[in-house]
């Protein structure tokens, strides 16, 4: 059980190497992020981002407390993974939707446009599996079909990679990161039109610098 709780903790750190092409996630410390980059609760953790939605001190305090359940539940979902990392991956991923429908409650309409920006940008084209962008784009049933096939694929690519990246240097596990990021960026976005692949580059809105090195999942102690 110990063995596979720490696969997962370090699984869990080799999705984010799946970071956003944007220069949002050229960060201080190279750290690894989430395979589907910080989720909008995560984000508004950020003092960058909660200077620049403008949040008052009810909204940050409430919004700590959506991000503290959902960190508790995560790490929980964590170590009971029990090695099913696709199972894992699946319900983070509705954790991270219900967390992000709470934090939207929360917010105004300006608020809301903006941090879809920033998610945009910290997510790259892994924001193209959230709802709300899907909706904004007008993302069809069988594109929404093609683009969760996307998401398989690269996650059956990055477990693939697990072996050899758990024992592997910085630069090599970089470079491989880079390699994987590549095929992953093209395998959604090919799921586009072209008039979609441009509306997608604009959605991102004017953009923030973010030191996203807080968000890093941490390593277990033994």
């Amino acid at each position: 059980m110990k063995i596979a709780r720490m696969a997962a903790v370090v699984l869990s750190s080799v999705f984010v190497c799946f970071a956003s092409p944007s220069s949002v996630y050229a960060q201080r410390g190279g750290g690894m992020r989430g395979m589907m980059g910080p989720n909008r609760v995560q984000l508004c953790t950020l003092k960058e981002v909660q200077s620049e939605l403008k949040l008052s001190d009810d909204q940050k305090k409430v919004l700590a407390e959506i991000n503290e359940k959902y960190s508790s539940d995560l790490q929980e979902l964590r170590q009971n993974a029990g090695g099913d990392f696709a199972g894992m991956m699946e319900k983070s991923t509705k954790l991270a939707n219900d967390a992000a429908s709470k934090v939207n409650d929360k917010l105004d309409e300006t608020q809301k446009s903006r941090l879809t920006q920033i998610f945009v940008q910290a997510s790259g084209s892994n924001a193209l599996l959230d709802a709300a962008v899907q909706k904004e784009l007008k993302i069809t049933e069988d594109q929404a079909k093609k683009l969760t096939e996307a998401r398989a694929a690269n996650r059956e690519s990055m477990m693939g990679a697990f072996g050899s990246l758990q024992n592997a240097s910085q630069d090599e596990r970089q470079s491989k990161m880079a390699e994987l990021q590549k095929s992953s960026n093209e395998r959604l976005l090919g799921c586009l039109s072209d008039d979609q692949k441009s509306a997608f580059e604009k959605l991102g809105g004017a953009k923030i610098e973010l030191d996203l090195s807080s968000l890093a999942p941490r390593r277990p102690n033994n």
